[in-house]
Formats: C-alpha cells, structure tokens, sequence
C-alpha cells in the first residue's frame, strides 16, 4: 500500500509489462511505434495509477518491424516502400536518412523530389518536437504551440521565449500567458 506516493517498483512494474493508463491531449494512436512520454503520476480512484503526458516523443526500435513503423510515419512513405529502404539498408536505415539522404535515391520509388520532401518533413517535425518541449514547460498546450509553430517557423520556441508577447500575432487572448512567461523568464 502506498500513500499517494508513486509506487517506488512502478518502474520495475512497467518493465514486466504492466498496464497503466495515460491520458493527455493530442496522444499518438499508432500501436506500432514505442514512445518516450513526459509527465507525471497521479492517483486516481476510478483508475488508480495514470500517467498524465504532457509531451512525448516517437522512439524508433532498431528491428526490422519497427523502424518500418516509424517510416510510414512520414507523409508519401507506405509499408511498401518503408519495407524496400528496410531491406536495402537493414537496421543503417535511419543513419542513412539523417546523414546520407542521397543514398535513398537508390531505392526503387525514391525520387530526389520525394528524398527532399522527406527531409523537410522530419527537419520540421524535429524541429516541431523542439518547439513543443519549450513552449509546454513555459504553459502553451498543444493547439496554441501547433498556431504558433503554423505561423513562426522553426524557431518558435526560442522567438516565444525571447517575446512572449508575439502570442497575441496569433490570437489577442493570449495575452494574459505572454505577461506569465514573461514573468516567469523575465523576458519582455
């Protein structure tokens, strides 16, 4: 029995496969993929132990299936054509698609248009993961850092934290959040 507290073999629990919930906005769907998730435990009556996700990031498994899982995450990627990267490069493949994109083109369907759509696709996600570690910890949720990223770029999070009043070119309402985190990061 525990007061409140996290169990402290919650840990050791998890790795033996116990199931727990979590709950949060925006959580992925794909029960193909592993993922990292930020946040904290609470306890509940109804449902005991749940993990509240305030963040969370895709973890790529280094097997045949699972960096397959991963690729037909990117836009214009299908399980054949992840299945062809995967079997040409082996588990090389995600080394290859950071650092030498231009082998891909080797690959039956992997046009230099579609290498470079690729690319901007996983540089912008990166870079929307960036953002969104930032911007949940100062208080935007997942709506407002998506409006942000939509409408400053890749730099959003270091823009907000730098004037957190460039909130309101989204939206006048958020203005009570841009004096928070100024406030809170002494910015202005």
């Amino acid at each position: 029995p525990v007061d409140n507290d996290v169990p402290i073999d919650h840990t050791k629990k998890l790795k033996l496969g116990r199931v727990f919930s979590i709950k949060g906005t925006d959580l992925p769907r794909n029960a193909d993929l592993l993922y990292i998730f930020e946040g904290d435990w609470i306890y509940e009556k109804q449902y005991g132990w749940t993990f509240v996700a305030e963040s969370f990031q895709i973890s790529i498994e280094l097997t045949t299936d699972g960096i397959i899982a991963y690729l037909k995450t990117i836009p214009g990627v299908s399980k054949i054509a992840a299945t062809r990267l995967v079997d040409k490069f082996g588990v090389d493949t995600i080394d290859i698609l950071d650092n030498h994109p231009e082998q891909l083109k080797s690959v039956l369907g992997f046009t230099q248009k579609k290498v470079e759509a690729m690319q901007k696709y996983l540089k912008d996600n990166q870079a929307f993961q960036r953002c969104s570690r930032i911007l949940i910890g100062l208080g935007l949720n997942k709506t407002s850092i998506s409006k942000a990223f939509e409408m400053f770029g890749q730099k959003t999070g270091e823009l907000i934290q730098e004037n957190p009043f460039m909130l309101c070119k989204i939206s006048l309402p958020y203005f009570r959040l841009a004096e928070q985190i100024s406030e809170k990061t002494g910015a202005s």
